[in-house]
This record gives C-alpha cells, structure tokens and sequence, in this order.
C-alpha cells in the first residue's frame, strides 16, 4: 500500500464518490456518521478510514492509514524513527510542522499539504492525509485540477 501525499493511497484518490471507493474496494466494514454528516467507511482488513466529506460534493477528501505496512516515498513510515521521518516530510514538503501535545498523543501536522503524524505512546499510530486545496479554498481533486 502506497501514501501519495495529495493524491490518496494506491487506486484510491481524493475526490472519488463513496460509490466508487465501494466499487474499488468493497463493502466497508463499518460506516460511521459524524456530528458533520460526514461518513467514514472502514476498511478492517486493509486498516484504512476514508472519509467522505459532505461539505465536498460527498466525495473522499481524509484518509487515515492505520496499515503498519504502507509506504510512503519507498519507506515504511512506522519502521522510520520520528525525527527521521518529520526531516523527511519537512523536505519532501518544503514545510515546516506544529505540533500538539494531547498527553499520550502527540500530533505533528503539515497544513499546507495536509499530513499529519500521530503518535500515542511515542509510536507512530496513524498518518492522516487530506486533499489539498487551493488558494481560493477549493479541493485540488487528483487528476481533475492537475
């Protein structure tokens, strides 16, 4: 399983309409309404949150990977120590982070590319990736606005 920061993680990109995140992988194993209406469908087995946002057209624009096996630019983030891989982004991103101290998380975000690292118990517990958005505030779907 493959992060692309902006994109989404493999065949399943930002702005895809819940119809067609089914029709690539599947019922989900669990839907879950937010206090927003947003849905997020789970995915058990491939230990991915994708969330379809009802403020954008219904359509997936949050992405939380769980899956301890993914890779991101060819590197399993969850083997990569944290100052190495919070380098690493502050690099690949040109962007610096903030952080946020919850006590036994900590959250490390990238606001102008949408990433963000979170650690519970100084593991790297999920990395969470959001559509990007231009300067007038609008989604930069995949494929659509490239």
């Amino acid at each position: 399983m493959e992060i692309v920061v902006g994109s989404g993680v493999d065949s399943i990109m930002f702005g895809l309409t819940e119809e067609q995140v089914i029709k690539e992988l599947g019922d989900p194993d669990k839907i879950w309404i937010t206090d927003y209406e947003d849905r997020e469908l789970m995915y058990y087995e491939l230990q991915l949150v994708l969330k379809i946002e009802s403020y954008n057209d219904n359509r997936l624009g949050w992405i939380e990977v769980h899956n301890r096996s993914a890779i991101l630019w060819g590197g399993n983030p969850w083997e990569t120590p944290r100052e190495k891989l919070l380098e690493l982004l502050f690099v690949r991103l040109n962007e610096t982070y903030e952080t946020e101290d919850y006590g036994s998380m900590q959250s490390y975000s990238f606001y102008e590319n949408w990433v963000e690292l979170q650690y519970v118990l100084d593991r790297l517990n999920v990395v969470n990736l959001g559509v990007l958005y231009s300067k007038d505030d609008q989604p930069l779907w995949p494929g659509v606005n490239t």
